[in-house]
């Protein structure tokens, strides 16, 4: 079991479910330390405060919220606000990192990589910024978000990845509390719509790959049932 990595793929969970599945995840592997999980799934509209938020940088009111249907969560991941929706890959990685030997600093340098080599296998360039660790870029605009939490040695939040992002969203916050940050997405970007479920598959390829671990694909009906989750049905 200790180099293998569960893949736990559900197309759309609402946030607080999800922020509970990784408690219980969490929870689990301080029992189990050889077990490691990759939930990698979609969120309804949401902006989610991290630990450096600040409530001023949502840039509407309340009843714009709820006229938009935009939910609004405070999380333990690092970081400040930022945008997770529809047509966004967001991936939550449960990894032991003392187990693999990974400090803090070189898992937020893979995650980066991870994402960057995702994104050339589809022909874009992205890079990273030294100055501002937590994202990935392509031609200065960002098109995805890291925020992480590692306790005990155990990691748990990760990154998301825009894909087919309604990128509007972004207009109603200060995304990492940077007034000048633009957002881009692949499917602008390429000006084609790209199945989500390839480029999943591609980020589950590469996870695997920079961390030497084996994908074992759950039985998602049986774990949902173990979990008591109920999946968001795409429309």
């Amino acid at each position: 079991m200790k180099n293998n990595l569960q893949i736990i793929p559900i197309e759309m969970l609402e946030y607080s479910t999800g922020y509970k599945l990784q408690k219980n995840l969490h929870s689990q592997m301080l029992e189990n330390s050889d077990i490691n999980s990759l939930i990698i799934l979609q969120h309804p509209h949401v902006y989610t405060l991290g630990r450096r938020a600040d409530q001023n940088d949502i840039l509407i009111d309340s009843k714009k919220l709820a006229k938009l249907k935009i939910q609004k969560h405070i999380s333990n991941r690092g970081g400040e606000i930022t945008y997770h929706g529809p047509g966004q890959l967001v991936i939550y990685p449960l990894i032991n990192l003392k187990k693999l030997q990974i400090s803090p600093i070189e898992y937020i340098r893979i995650i980066e990589e991870i994402i960057i080599n995702t994104l050339s296998e589809i022909s874009i360039d992205a890079a990273r910024k030294n100055e501002c660790p937590g994202g990935v870029w392509v031609n200065q605009k960002k098109i995805a978000a890291i925020g992480v939490r590692i306790s005990r040695g155990i990691t748990t939040h990760g990154f998301s990845l825009n894909v087919s992002t309604n990128l509007s969203y972004y207009k109603h916050i200060i995304p990492c509390g940077n007034p000048l940050e633009t957002y881009t997405s692949i499917s602008e970007i390429l000006n084609e719509n790209i199945p989500i479920t390839k480029i999943r598959n591609i980020i589950i390829k590469q996870i695997c790959k920079k961390l030497n671990l084996k994908p074992k694909q759950v039985n998602i009906e049986n774990f949902n049932k173990e979990h008591s989750i109920t999946p968001i049905k795409l429309i």
